[in-house]
């Protein structure tokens, strides 16, 4: 009898199991994706090797969802300093995994930094300098630190030049 009353039992449990779950099978749920799109806006210039005329007035330009708009350096004939940059702001600070810049004007090349204060001092968190093209995309190490401040510091070729950043995006 024990028998039959155990295998009752289970039928009840597989039946409402069914009725609950509409005869699917239990699916995880899925992970949550801690990646994330971060406004960044374009705060001002940073130069600390010069004369502040690297157009800081128009650094939101670079962060304004308008590709045809840019924040830019001002025109070298000869690029000799060791580098100028656009200084972004996080809405808080931020662990940074990705952080794309898309520019036109002369090529230049880049590496990404970030900080607590929007004068600096700043860290490397994307490595040696990288060549910027039209588009490209940094991957960031903060290694667990979060930024409020993050800076695309940039070196144009000894011929100099001036150059154009249209749009920065950035990922958690």
């Amino acid at each position: 009898m024990s028998l039959g009353l155990n295998l009752a039992a289970l039928l009840v449990a597989g039946g409402a199991y069914l009725l609950l779950h509409d005869g699917n099978p239990v699916q995880p749920a899925p992970a949550a994706d801690s990646s994330g799109p971060v406004q960044l806006q374009g705060l001002t210039a940073y130069d600390p090797e010069g004369d502040g005329s690297e157009h800081g007035e128009v650094a939101h330009l670079a962060t304004d969802h308008d590709p045809a708009t840019a924040w830019n350096t001002e025109h070298y004939g000869n690029f000799t300093k060791g580098g100028v940059g656009l200084v972004l702001q996080a809405p808080k600070a931020v662990a940074l995994s990705k952080l794309t810049v898309q520019s036109t004007g002369s090529s230049f090349d880049a590496q990404i930094k970030g900080g607590a204060a929007s004068g600096g001092p700043f860290t490397a968190v994307s490595g040696d300098f990288q060549p910027v093209g039209a588009s490209k995309t940094f991957s960031i190490d903060t290694h667990g630190k979060k930024y409020r401040y993050y800076l695309v510091w940039l070196k144009l070729p000894f011929e100099g030049g001036q150059a154009k950043i249209s749009e920065v995006t950035a990922r958690t």
